[in-house]
């Protein structure tokens, strides 16, 4: 797993040699020239809704972090950059 990588220059050295192996990319930037040179399969994902963003946020922090600090939970869920 690279999680957020910046981009294709930063994860080649990364990518396994043999066949067989799978490495899961994720990042904010389409590498497309992965699936051009590696094979690789691209899939893009949008944000998530708003409950959604809340849920994942509340099965992180808890639901008592959600309820004690609404005000920083809505400026993380509704106005990510």
């Amino acid at each position: 797993m690279l999680d957020n990588a910046r981009d294709t220059h930063q994860i080649r050295p990364l990518l396994p040699g043999s066949p067989g192996c799978l490495v899961l990319i994720t990042s904010r930037n389409r590498m497309t020239s992965l699936n051009a040179r590696h094979g690789a399969q691209l899939l893009s994902l949008g944000a998530l809704s708003v409950s959604d963003a809340r849920e994942a946020l509340s099965l992180r922090l808890g639901e008592h972090r959600i309820v004690a600090e609404r005000a920083a939970i809505d400026e993380i869920v509704c106005c990510r950059v």
